[in-house]
Parts: structure tokens; C-alpha cells; sequence
């Protein structure tokens, strides 16, 4: 899973990965982009493709 947080202050926005949702890596912000501005508890809709890619490069 993939947490998505605003940096209200500073502007943008910070990501941390988890497995269990009590652990959390964070996300170093050259490996994502958003091309769209989420809202408090928005849910992001991917396509069956992407959900495949991301089983085959982060599945253990």
C-alpha cells in the first residue's frame, strides 16, 4: 500500500509505503509524480495492467 500525505506547510505532497499499515518507508519523491491533486481519503482507481506491473515489481 501506498500512503499519500499533503506537506500543508510546505506545499506538495509525501508518500510512504507499507505492507502491514503500521510500518512505513517513505517514498523518495524522484520515483513518483501527480498528475492530479487528491483530496483528504481519495482513493486512487488503477487499471488491471497496472495492478499486474505492480504485483511483478513489488511482490516478494
Amino acid at each position: 500500500y501506498v500512503m499519500i500525505m499533503d506537506l500543508y506547510v510546505d506545499g506538495g505532497y509525501y508518500m510512504q509505503q507499507t505492507e502491514d499499515m503500521m510500518n512505513f518507508l517513505p517514498v523518495d519523491k524522484k520515483d513518483f509524480s501527480l498528475d492530479f491533486h487528491p483530496r483528504h481519503g481519495s482513493m486512487l482507481h488503477i487499471t488491471d495492467d497496472e495492478y499486474y506491473m505492480l504485483i511483478k515489481n513489488f511482490s516478494k
